[in-house]
């Protein structure tokens, strides 16, 4: 699906779709789909990232199911997990795979570019909603304003972006 994503194809709304909708009816038993959630590294960066794509777009749905929030909603945050490190297929493997601390600046200045990455790739994708690219583009924003890649505060930071923010 990145990959899809990646190439401006048309197909990803439609594949992100199928994957919302089987992961709708695990989600219909909270038990189940929280035991399903894998910390679990995997020996392939791009297998991680889809992992950690699944994992964020299953706890921020159940989040989303939780607090009460429309379907449609609901609908916007488990697409906005699913999508939220898309613009990492942009940066290099070799930056993203260490740790913050261990990247020399430059390395932290083009890492803290992929929301912005996140929002252009889906931004090419005919039919994307404008509140999945918000949350794609504000999921590593903080209240407190030391998020990137605007450095917004508590009230210019969409609550569906909150609840799909990743550490």
């Amino acid at each position: 699906m990145m990959t899809m994503a990646n190439a401006g194809q048309s197909e990803t709304l439609h594949e992100a779709t199928k994957v919302l909708a089987a992961m709708a009816s695990v989600l219909e038993h909270e038990a189940v789909a929280i035991s399903l959630v894998s910390t679990e590294s995997q020996a392939d960066p791009q297998q991680t990232l889809a992992i950690q794509a699944m994992n964020v777009s299953t706890l921020s749905t159940l989040t989303a199911k939780t607090l009460g929030l429309s379907q449609e909603e609901i609908k916007h945050v488990g697409m906005g997990g699913l999508f939220h490190n898309v613009g990492m297929s942009r940066i290099p493997q070799a930056v993203y795979l260490k740790r913050e601390e261990e990247m020399s600046p430059t390395e932290t200045k083009l890492l803290r570019t992929y929301p912005q990455l996140g929002k252009e790739i889906l931004g090419a994708i005919p039919g994307v909603a404008p509140e999945i690219i918000e949350i794609v583009c504000q999921h590593r924003e903080w209240l407190d304003g030391t998020g990137y890649p605007k450095r917004l505060t508590n009230g210019d930071i969409a609550k569906s972006a909150r609840l799909v923010g990743t550490e």
